[in-house]
């Protein structure tokens, strides 16, 4: 099969790119083509370069609403808006012209925010995989252009098939019945991991320090707790003002000390590994990687019982039988979470680390994702559904 991958971004650490890379990687073990579409020359394209996966740079945005959180936002909107449109419209033109060269099986789209795969995959009669890795709306504030309801009928096109990272999203995005839709896990770690739990001397936010990751609820929760145990926040600033409010809560309570900002990291795994837990707050994650990483190295987790998070949750519960994390619901409980973890015996939580493996190494392995969508991508290019009949388009511009 020859797949043509679309990125939203180059950015090598998001978690959308680690999955797809995943995914690429296990696609050429196959013997499967792959060539990758990507918006700049940066980041993820020095790990396509040295795994000789040739790619292409086209100038594209996100069919989506220009954000407008403030005055210069609200300014630029309507120049920022046109700008996209006509970015699009070029790049759509382009990518059609590289399908039809390059006669492609399938186009995959790794995001539903961008939609120049899916309007070239139709005007040149190739289907095209959606996968669903956002709400759009609750986690990143960011809406379908032209309307949310014309984007989900577009989807439902002929030609057309959806991957859903978890039920919840399919849900969202109204594909729990869809027939030519999947609900597929991510894949997390190459092999079945053993247990090796550490129980260190820190407590562990790993992710970009944003209002939605739940990051001002941990610090909040941390300062209330007062806990001595350092919290250590390994990620990027990406929000001023949510920046400068998580110093004026540090200032506040005095723990400056105590609270260490890392930066991004490449030592993430090795990071979670050597802590007492990792600390999961987002507040609507569609899946997030984060947490079954944690587990994958044997770290106690505290997570936020909600979406994507509370799904993995409650597989794990089912799965075993009992809880694989420490659940809260609003800031106080997770304040008095931290406060038990910090002060406990490894022996008190070590159950929980135990059935948090099991879960990852049944549900989450970089084998079973691969095969999963190997397999729908067969059932796509054998005709198992139907593709777009008498060269009829459905494009909504």
């Amino acid at each position: 099969m020859k797949i043509l991958y679309i990125l939203n971004s180059t950015f090598a650490t998001g978690g959308a790119t680690k999955s797809l890379l995943c995914l690429i990687d296990g696609m050429r073990k196959r013997g499967e083509y792959a060539h990758v579409v990507v918006p700049d020359e940066e980041g993820v394209c020095t790990t396509l370069q040295d795994w000789h996966i040739p790619y292409t740079v086209l100038n594209y945005r996100p069919s989506t609403y220009p954000f407008h959180r403030n005055i210069k936002e609200w300014l630029l909107f309507l120049p920022r808006l046109i700008a996209r449109r006509f970015l699009e419209r070029r790049a759509t033109q382009a990518l059609q012209q590289l399908i039809k060269k390059e006669h492609f099986d399938i186009v995959h789209t790794n995001v539903s925010v961008v939609g120049i795969g899916f309007k070239a995959a139709q005007k040149a009669h190739t289907p095209h995989v959606y996968h669903f890795r956002e709400y759009a709306d609750l986690d990143f504030n960011t809406y379908y252009y032209p309307s949310s309801r014309r984007f989900h009928n577009m989807v439902k096109c002929e030609g057309s098939y959806t991957i859903s990272i978890t039920q919840g999203i399919a849900h969202h995005h109204e594909l729990d019945n869809y027939s030519r839709g999947k609900v597929i896990y991510n894949g997390i770690m190459d092999e079945p991991r053993a247990l090796q739990p550490i129980w260190g001397d820190y407590l562990l936010y790993a992710g970009r320090l944003e209002h939605t990751k739940g990051i001002l609820d941990i610090i909040t929760a941390y300062a209330t707790s007062k806990v001595k145990m350092p919290l250590y926040l390994a990620g990027a600033e990406t929000e001023p003002t949510t920046s400068q409010k998580i110093r004026a809560v540090i200032a506040n309570h005095g723990i400056g000390k105590q609270v260490v900002f890392l930066g991004e990291r490449t030592d993430v795994r090795q990071l979670m590994h050597n802590a007492r837990a990792t600390l999961i707050a987002s507040h609507q994650e569609a899946f997030g990687r984060s947490m079954p990483e944690a587990m994958a190295e044997s770290c106690l987790c505290i997570a936020n019982d909600t979406a994507g998070t509370k799904e993995q949750l409650d597989l794990g519960a089912q799965l075993t039988g009992e809880e694989i994390a420490l659940r809260y619901h609003d800031i106080d409980e997770l304040a008095q979470l931290i406060s038990q973890v910090a002060t406990a015996t490894p022996e008190s939580f070590l159950p929980y680390i135990q059935r948090a493996l099991q879960t990852v190494n049944a549900k989450y392995t970089v084998a079973s994702y691969v095969q999963h969508i190997h397999d729908f991508y067969e059932e796509i290019v054998s005709n198992s559904y139907p593709r777009p009949n008498n060269g009829q388009s459905h494009i909504f511009n």
